[in-house]
């Protein structure tokens, strides 16, 4: 089997779409510096029924690693995976959203203390409501004692 392959280079977002490009391009991008192949895909046309050729473009490269959250600037390769320094996150982009990939350490030990901290603040809140139910209790206990030392006798 032979393959003509035919390379371009240029910024990311210059590609064509998918069913703009032939079969068999390799892409190098000058911006990201990353490489694109697209490879041939069969898939079922669900009308048809009948196996169809179509464009799958694949991403080969490294990991782009960036230095912190605001260096993230658009365009952005749709699968491709980003490595935030900063904050020790590897990401990848799904063409609409950022997935976290990895449950970084300072993430985990954030949560951790959020959740110490809810559970510290709970404890404190049992504490009190029992000390406020026992001041209550104290209380109606001298007032009732109060009332029943103060009754007037009833004379005939």
């Amino acid at each position: 089997m032979s393959a003509i392959l035919n390379f371009r280079y240029g910024d990311f977002i210059n590609l064509p779409t998918e069913s703009e490009s032939t079969l068999g391009t390799v892409f190098i991008t000058t911006d990201e510096q990353a490489m694109y192949v697209d490879l041939p895909k069969i898939v079922t046309n669900p009308e048809t029924k009948e196996e169809e050729t179509v464009v799958n473009r694949i991403r080969i490269g490294d990991i782009i690693t960036i230095a912190t959250v605001e260096d993230l600037i658009p365009p952005f390769s749709e699968g491709a995976f980003y490595y935030v320094e900063d904050r020790n996150a590897l990401l990848r982009w799904s063409g609409g959203e950022w997935k976290q990939i990895n449950s970084t350490k300072a993430i985990t030990d954030e949560l951790a203390t959020v959740r110490q901290m809810a559970n510290d603040n709970k404890a404190a809140i049992d504490d009190m409501k029992s000390d406020i139910a026992d001041k209550v209790e104290a209380l109606q206990d001298d007032i009732d004692s109060k009332l029943e030392s103060s009754k007037f006798d009833t004379y005939e």
